[in-house]
Order: structure tokens, then sequence, then C-alpha cells
């Protein structure tokens, strides 16, 4: 009897090293990982629109050129939204009947303004890993000044006549830093 309860206790104690070490080492979920520029360091604030990329491939100079490119289209995006948002928000004092004009004009103008910021984006950081399967994994954080996106716009607006007639730059200028803050809120 006592060598039964002599395996049994064995029994319990060997399960529950089992499971304590299955659960160290990140159980079902699988283990935890640090990832590279996950900081508010790396998030978009009042003053720049950042993004971060990552890809994986057998060839190092194409994980990093992957990883640019998926960077930049965050960018783009989060650009592209913070524009839509500021003209959506300016529309609304503008006259009925022009506000559909100006909303069109305005959005040509951002993707052509997202379009040549791109050119100014500046890689703020870079790692790149060899995994153990020999492939390379590389994670890039771009960012571009916020300032340098507003007098894109405003240069390619004051360049329109459709768009100057109800374009009135301190307001729009109000309203874009006013999104910019809001945006660094949210990601707080």
């Amino acid at each position: 009897m006592k060598t039964k309860q002599t395996q049994l206790l064995f029994l319990l104690i060997t399960a529950a090293a089992i499971t304590i070490t299955a659960c160290k080492s990140g159980g079902k979920m699988g283990k935890e990982l640090d990832e590279p520029f996950a900081g508010k360091k790396y998030y978009s604030d009042k003053n720049y629109f950042r993004a971060v990329g990552d890809a994986i491939s057998e060839n190092s100079g194409f994980s990093e050129e992957k990883a640019v490119l998926i960077a930049k289209q965050k960018l783009a995006s989060n650009i592209e939204s913070i524009l839509k948002s500021v003209t959506d928000r300016y529309v609304r004092d503008i006259e009925v009947g022009k506000r559909s004009n100006f909303e069109q004009s305005v959005e040509n103008e951002t993707r052509e303004v997202v379009k040549l910021k791109m050119q100014d984006v500046a890689q703020v950081d870079k790692k790149k890993y060899l995994q153990k399967d020999g492939q390379y994994h590389c994670y890039t954080a771009l960012e571009v000044n916020k300032d340098v996106v507003f007098n894109g716009f405003n240069d390619r607006i004051s360049k329109s006549s459709k768009i100057q007639i109800d374009y009135d730059k301190e307001k729009f200028r109000k309203i874009y830093d006013e999104e910019m803050k809001k945006l660094e809120d949210e990601q707080r």
C-alpha cells in the first residue's frame, strides 16, 4: 500500500513539474517575443508620422527592401487617414455646393503629396536577424516630419486655383495640428 502511495506521489510530482516547465516555455500560446521597435518611441506623435515594417526572406537585401516597403505603406496609409480626417472637419464650414469639388480635389492632391513625401522619409532604426532556418528577418522603423507633410500639402493646394478659393491655410493648419495631437493621445 505504501508503495502505491509513493508511486502516486511520484507521478503527481512529475506531472506538476512537467506542467510548470510547459507554462514557463510558453505553453499552448508559444513563447512571448519582444518585437523590435514596439515602444512609444516608434509611435506617431504630434510631430512625426512613424511606422514599422518587418519581412522575412532567404535574401538579406530583399528582406530589408520588403520591410521598408511595408513600413512605407503603413506610413502612407496613416498620412492619408489624417489628411482625410482634417479635410472632413475642414469641409464642414464650406458652402454646401462647393464641398464636393473641394473634397474631390483635396483627395487627388493628398495622393500626390503622399507619393512625393515618401521621398522625405527617414529610416530611424533597422535590425536584421539570421534565423535558425537560414532566412533573414529584417525590421525597420521610418518617420516623416508632420511639417514636411503639411508644407507639401499646402504647396499643392496653393498651386491649384480650383481649391485655393476655399482654402484657409491657418484654419486647415489648426485642424491638422489637432488631429496630430489626437493621434498621439490615441497611441498612449
